[in-house]
């Protein structure tokens, strides 16, 4: 058996201790290593996601404009579709408008399409002329809606019949412009 030395102890210590010591300064060559490939890994597998990621959007972009055109193909086609079929309900109205210009007898009369006029007879000339009703509720005396108050219209009177106030009172207090004399 071999004996080993304190010396030798020591240094394997003390290399240890140097190795821990880069441990925790993290300059390890082994952690250094595994940093390094670790970082590697990232940078292609980065590579990749970036790459897979492009692929992708350009097969998206390429279905779209494939659905585009397509959708684009399909509006035309409906469209004139849709013309034709205008086209053709047009041609098929105009087609029944002109039979039924053709088979029209111009020289018929149609009866039921013009209204029959009222005969009436003529107003006696000393009989008063009728009212309607519509005329009648027009006069009725709570509807009317006089524009100047009671007063005023007193006090107009008043000046009409010569009994009221000064003419020229009155212009200023109606501020009309006109006095009743016709002048201005």
């Amino acid at each position: 058996m071999v004996i080993m030395s304190p010396w030798y102890y020591r240094a394997k210590i003390q290399e240890l201790k140097a190795e821990l010591q880069l441990l925790y300064e993290f300059r390890h060559p082994k952690y250094l290593a595994a940093i390094q490939k670790l970082d590697a890994d990232y940078k292609e597998e980065l590579e990749f996601e970036e790459t897979s990621e492009k692929l992708e959007n350009e097969r998206i972009l390429a279905e779209y404009e494939r659905e585009q055109e397509a959708a684009d193909k399909e509006l035309e086609e409906r469209l004139a579709e849709l013309m034709d079929a205008m086209i053709q309900e047009c041609e098929e109205h105009k087609k029944h408008i002109e039979h039924e210009f053709h088979n029209t007898d111009i020289n018929s009369a149609t009866f039921g399409t013009y209204p029959v006029n009222k005969k009436s007879l003529r107003r006696r000339p000393n009989e008063p002329t009728p009212f309607s009703e519509k005329r009648m509720r027009a006069k009725n005396p709570q509807q009317v809606i006089y524009a100047l108050p009671e007063s005023e219209l007193l006090s107009d009177l008043k000046v009409l019949n010569g009994n009221g106030e000064d003419t020229e009172k009155l212009d200023d207090h109606h501020k009309t412009g006109y006095n009743l004399r016709g002048e201005t």
